[in-house]
């Protein structure tokens, strides 16, 4: 048995490429990208449906294909800019129904540094990254790209969900991450209620939350081909510093107008400002933000407010709304 070729190692890391419309048709498309976002670690993974042919007394004697889709989970080190937020946040106001893929293919694409590109022709973003929101935390978690079958092009064909090929990481030339990207600073919170309330200083800072649901569209003929958007909901979360007993009249849950059946709390934006103004950072606005859980604990030194959780609702009084925006500072 001969020894092992060390120098034959397939291994080592990554970054995500995306931005920038793919040219030409079939198998002769191209693609480039105009913008990285560096990863941590990635995982891709094709996730096969199999229908088992098994008859009686034989077992399985075959497995027969009934769809394909292929997935990129990403674990960030949070660098941030406009084009990485346009990417990673897209659904604070799309439309029950929507396509989240849309009408033509978007791709994504991961190359290592090793000199490998995989490109998912058209993909999606179908987990929004939970966002931290402190000056000692990254600012983003994981979030995981899905890609389906291109448009009007059938699986026979050699380029339908993906390509695998050779291209060098450092000759890529479209924008990659710089130092102020990484961004750690602290916090602003205010509660659009009184003139507004400045929510007090946050110990572990804020999580906020993305649950977002899709109904995927398959046929039996050609596997899964789209998805279509159907909820989500966005929370956040702290441990309010100096937090009394008397928040607990927000919560509304006796007295006049609080009867059962009623839409009784109060209700206002949340608006999360990193860094302040000017300091280059987003700013996370939570549409009419509303107590949801507000659980009070007494023991040495932790403080009155185990934590408080606050829930984002869609104004629809005036056209569709949003759930949640965000925006560069």
């Amino acid at each position: 048995m001969s020894g092992i070729n060390r120098t034959q190692l397939v291994l080592g890391p990554g970054h995500l490429l995306f931005g920038g419309a793919p040219t030409g048709s079939g198998d002769s498309i191209a693609w480039t990208p105009t913008n990285t976002l560096f990863c941590k670690k990635a995982t891709a993974q094709i996730k096969t449906t199999w229908r088992e042919i098994a008859p009686g007394g034989y077992g399985r004697i075959d497995r027969r294909k009934g769809d394909e889709v292929v997935t990129l989970h990403c674990s960030s080190e949070g660098g941030f800019n406009s084009a990485v937020m346009a990417l990673l946040w897209p659904y604070g106001g799309t439309a029950i129904g929507t396509s989240i893929f849309g009408s033509a293919d978007v791709p994504i694409g991961f190359n290592s540094l090793a000199g490998q590109q995989l490109v998912l022709w058209n993909a999606a973003i179908t987990k929004m990254p939970n966002i931290t929101l402190g000056a000692s935390k990254p600012i983003y978690g994981d979030f995981e790209i899905t890609g389906v079958i291109r448009q009007s092009l059938p699986r026979t064909d050699t380029m339908a969900l993906y390509t695998i090929s050779a291209v060098t990481f450092s000759a890529l030339t479209m924008n990659k991450p710089t130092l102020a990207d990484f961004l750690t600073l602290p916090t602003v919170a205010t509660w659009s209620i009184g003139s507004p309330e400045v929510i007090t200083p946050a110990r572990g800072g804020w999580e906020i939350t993305f649950s977002e649901a899709f109904d995927w569209q398959t046929s039996d003929d050609f596997g899964t081909y789209d998805a279509r958007f159907r909820s989500l909901e966005v929370r956040a979360k702290c441990i309010p510093i100096n937090y009394s007993e008397s928040r607990w009249a927000d919560l509304k849950a006796q007295g006049t107008g609080n009867d059962i059946g009623t839409s009784a709390r109060i209700q206002a934006d949340l608006t999360l400002v990193c860094g302040g103004a000017g300091a280059g950072g987003p700013t996370l606005v939570l549409k009419n933000a509303s107590f949801d859980e507000a659980p009070m604990q007494w023991e040495d030194n932790k403080d009155r407010i185990e934590s408080l959780t606050m829930i984002a609702r869609r104004d629809i009084s005036s056209g569709y709304g949003n759930l949640f925006t965000i925006a560069m500072t």
